[in-house]
């Protein structure tokens, strides 16, 4: 506690006057950042003064998937978008703040389908850190609903379960007890209502590592129960022969969060400059967001590279795909 404490006050001090501003200033520079604009004195003054700005980074996640789309469509201008939420999930997932967890979990299940597009790669890449780190023994039954909810898209349930995976690893939950989880809901995804969930299941299985399930998993594979552009033997080879470390970050997430100014700041929102005027459309509202129809299929950045290179989506064609 006295460590985290000098740490804070450091970083007031690194900040000198920017990281005495206003709260309210504070959170309406975060709530629709410009582009282009790098957030980190932002970030790090809310960081740096966690008592002020914990309730309403709260208050934020209790909105539902409608209140945050609310939020997204109305913009003070074409240059700004909408932060705030994704920002709020980041920060108190940083402070392991654990009435962030029912509130995340409710903002989930009120309306799958829109918090999965809201989140976009957050879902697979950094929420079941999230999950993970806001948990503190609560009731996992509303998070549990949500894995076996064969109405959700597959890779917010996929991202639900590898957050008990993640609880598992940080100690908080008991590991047989994940596993033993995994193999009931094994008993199930053969069912047709998830056969889009087969093939992103059976690679968080792999990644327990656990070898009395491997005969599942090739039992799939034989069977023709998983799409072998996105899972193929090779790749389940290669998540049982992983070191623990490196399945460790992809879960928790440590260096990330231990780095997390540096890493939100890279986000090409905060890289980039104004789209050319000849790129405008008269015909378009840019007040307004404009909606992302998705292309197929959504591929994870953990899963195989549909390409066939046996690399994962996020170390091979992702950035061309971008």
């Amino acid at each position: 506690m006295e460590k985290a404490e000098s740490g804070r006050q450091q970083l007031l001090d690194l900040l000198g006057e920017a990281g005495t501003r206003p709260a309210d200033e504070v959170i309406r520079a975060l709530a629709y950042p410009e582009r282009g604009v790098n957030p980190s004195i932002d970030l790090a003054t809310v960081i740096a003064r966690p008592d002020e700005f914990k309730d309403r980074l709260l208050a934020e996640l209790a909105l539902s998937p409608a209140e945050v789309e609310a939020r997204i469509a109305t913009p003070p201008g074409a240059r700004h978008g909408y932060w705030l939420h994704t920002f709020a999930l980041y920060l108190l997932a940083l402070w392991e703040e654990p009435r962030a967890f029912p509130l995340i979990v409710s903002y989930l299940a009120a309306d799958p389908i829109a918090a999965d597009e809201q989140l976009q790669d957050v879902t697979t890449e950094d929420l079941p850190a999230m999950l993970a780190r806001t948990y503190d023994g609560c009731d996992l039954g509303p998070l549990k609903a949500l894995v076996e909810n064969t109405g959700a898209p597959p890779f917010l349930r996929d991202a639900c379960l590898r957050g008990l995976h993640a609880m598992a690893r940080l100690g908080k939950l008991d590991r047989d007890g994940v596993v033993g989880y995994f193999e009931a809901l094994a008993d199930t995804v053969e069912h047709a209502s998830n056969k889009d969930f087969i093939d992103v299941f059976a690679m968080s299985m792999a990644g327990l590592q656990e070898k009395r399930l491997r005969p599942m998993i090739d039992g799939w594979l034989a069977g023709g129960k998983i799409d072998k552009t996105l899972l193929r033997p090779i790749d389940v080879d290669a998540t049982y022969d992983a070191s623990y470390d490196e399945l460790n970050e992809e879960l928790t997430r440590r260096e990330r969060f231990d780095e997390l100014i540096d890493y939100l700041s890279e986000w090409p929102w905060f890289k980039m400059g104004d789209p050319p005027e000849s790129e405008f459309d008269d015909d378009l509202d840019y007040g307004a967001e404009q909606p992302y129809v998705r292309e197929g299929r959504k591929v994870g950045r953990n899963e195989p590279c549909p390409c066939g290179s046996g690399k994962k989506y996020k170390k091979c064609c992702l950035g061309n795909d971008l």
